[in-house]
């Protein structure tokens, strides 16, 4: 098995932005775990309302702190804490953490003109996104014949390019691609046919932006691509994903045909 680059426009979530000229609004060296280990309280720092939405960008610490960027979920103002995104510390690390809060945020009940949705490397019009590796498994299974007609290797041609119909050694309709075959004959061993597939496992509610545009299902070698259009706000024009298409590129087919069972 092995990853593959894909190339994706979407990322799963976003931190920031951080804006040219604008400095933190908070800031300290005061961070202690408080309560679960997803809450914090910054020392001396008073919480508010407001900062939920931001990013607690947490720049080092004490053995146990993780730095990173945090998506602030809910403020306690009675114990003076934020509730964020997930944990920004092993349970028990020391107090002492630095961080800082900027002014910008992401969230999209305080839309600004740099909230492009979770779009990466957005560019005037475009989407230019990244590349990212993603799991893929490549296989094979040889078998021996005792013959093997050119109807046989006529009927393999054809499955070629074909993903599996049906479930096929463990993997779910939809998730082997049939690459092709290859094969040796000697009187010793008779034929000996190499048979080789693909891996790529399907997904199940493929959030594009989270709680606004998700595609229920894809299977593993179906292509799904995203449909940009121009959202304008103040101060800005820039494209926005709006809809979600999963094509079906492969077709399917009976594997029980390549004859090596199922």
């Amino acid at each position: 098995m092995s990853g593959e680059t894909t190339h994706i426009t979407q990322s799963r979530r976003t931190f920031g932005p951080i804006i040219a000229g604008e400095a933190a609004t908070q800031s300290g060296d005061d961070l202690e775990l408080n309560g679960a280990s997803n809450q914090v309280r910054p020392g001396g720092s008073g919480v508010s309302e407001d900062d939920v939405g931001q990013t607690l960008w947490v720049t080092s610490g004490p053995a146990g702190w993780v730095p990173g960027s945090y998506r602030i979920t809910a403020a306690d103002l009675t114990f003076n804490r934020w509730t964020l995104d997930r944990a920004p510390a092993a349970a028990g690390a020391s107090a002492g953490a630095s961080w800082a809060i900027y002014p910008a945020t992401t969230d999209p009940a305080k839309p600004d003109k740099f909230n492009y949705k979770g779009a990466i490397g957005v560019n005037g019009d475009k989407v230019e996104g990244c590349d990212v590796v993603t799991p893929k498994m490549d296989w094979t299974r040889t078998v021996s014949k005792a013959g093997a007609s050119m109807a046989y290797f006529v009927g393999l041609m054809d499955l070629v390019g074909c993903k599996n119909g049906a479930p096929f050694y463990g993997f779910a309709a939809g998730d082997v691609l049939f690459n092709g075959a290859s094969g040796t004959y000697s009187l010793a061993d008779r034929y000996s046919v190499t048979h080789r597939f693909g891996v790529s496992r399907g997904k199940a509610n493929v959030a594009i932006i989270p709680g606004e545009l998700t595609v229920p299902y894809k299977r593993g070698w179906d292509y799904l691509w995203v449909r940009y259009n121009t959202k304008v706000e103040p101060g800005s024009v820039a494209p926005r994903a709006a809809a979600a298409f999963v094509e079906e590129v492969y077709p399917d087919a009976d594997f029980t045909l390549i004859g090596i069972g199922r």
